[in-house]
């Protein structure tokens, strides 16, 4: 029987860490005519876009909203997202990784819903920058960054969701971490006619000897972001991932 999601999400993980910012209001949301609405994040947002609709077996696309200030498309959603909560270094690859991660432990698992690729990033990105210790963002924030496609009650759902299937395997290996970026820019990095299947689990796997993170050496849990008021799992109510928000089975 898994432990309680806390418990998972104390274990260290090897990868390197800035000190934990304060969250800070976010800048506003510009337009999409913009010249670059990709604001420097093309590269990473196209290759998680393409890897994600690809294992997940979603669209990249969706339908119009009425509303073209919207960064909806996938590929425009994950570079907004990262753009706004300024996680510009190693945990949008850190998220596809716990992504895999559920893949595996849930084969079934695939997109549903009108964003489901969307929801799957954005509660990936959450959870990684909390096990990584990136920044400290309050989940109303996390709303506010997803473009208020999801609530912050669903929010809350689909990370416990995530918890309850990933059990204690939340843990992620530097090395790890810059092996899986060379596959992926690798397999992902451009647009193909055919991708690759899922990697091996063993890509995934997270590591039993994860070297200490910097600044643990003063005793500091590096991942004890996601305790106390920033522990967003102990919300009560079922999870959406299970019972129809953006999964379903695979038939």
């Amino acid at each position: 029987m898994n432990r309680h999601p806390n418990e998972a999400l104390k274990s260290k993980t090897a990868l390197p860490i800035r000190p934990a910012a304060t969250n800070k209001s976010l800048p506003p949301l510009p337009r999409p005519t913009e010249r670059d609405p990709y604001f420097g994040n093309e590269h990473v947002a196209r290759a998680c876009s393409r890897y994600i609709a690809h294992i997940f077996e979603c669209s990249e696309n969706v339908s119009s909203t009425g509303n073209p200030q919207r960064y909806l498309a996938l590929p425009l959603f994950i570079s907004l997202a990262i753009h706004r909560a300024e996680m510009y270094d190693k945990t949008p690859i850190a998220a596809l990784i716990l992504l895999s991660r559920l893949k595996i432990k849930f084969p079934p698992f695939i997109g549903n819903g009108p964003h489901p690729g969307q929801g799957l990033f954005l509660t990936a990105l959450m959870m990684a920058s909390k096990a990584m210790r990136t920044k400290l963002v309050d989940i109303q924030s996390w709303s506010t960054i997803g473009q208020e496609l999801f609530n912050v009650q669903e929010l809350l759902a689909y990370e416990r969701g995530m918890l309850k299937i990933l059990g204690e395997d939340v843990r992620i290996d530097g090395k790890q971490l810059e092996d899986f970026e060379r596959l992926l820019y690798r397999d992902y990095g451009v647009d193909r006619n055919a991708y690759p299947k899922m990697y091996p689990a063993a890509v995934f796997s997270g590591s039993n000897h994860a070297s200490e993170m910097h600044g643990s050496g003063s005793g500091q849990n590096p991942s004890s972001n996601y305790t106390r008021e920033h522990d967003h799992s102990k919300s009560k109510g079922k999870s959406p991932i299970r019972s129809g928000g953006y999964y379903r089975e695979a038939r």
